[in-house]
């Protein structure tokens, strides 16, 4: 599944959907910019095709920085609008 950056522009507000680096690596620079983020994850952790230490370790970093890490989240898109994302965590 390829991951996929939403911008919701009110109040500086984001929701970053995915745990790979990419995603990773958007949601901490959009923080350090300001930004208040949201990142969604289907599971309890980032990164999970690495190192299960480095893993957990950058997990927890992020939640340290005040990125609100919305685990268990399964992603809808809705096809007749496309700035619409559904989820349920």
């Amino acid at each position: 599944m390829a991951h996929h950056l939403f911008f919701f522009h009110h109040d500086r507000k984001v929701v970053v959907v995915g745990a790979g680096y990419i995603a990773v690596e958007m949601a901490g620079i959009l923080k350090s910019l300001g930004s208040e983020v949201h990142q969604l994850i289907r599971y309890d952790h980032v990164l999970r095709s690495f190192d299960d230490s480095v893993s957990k370790a950058v997990t927890e970093e992020m939640r340290h920085m005040g990125i609100d890490l919305v685990t268990n989240s399964h992603v809808r898109y809705d096809t007749a609008c496309s700035t619409t994302v559904r989820f349920e965590s």
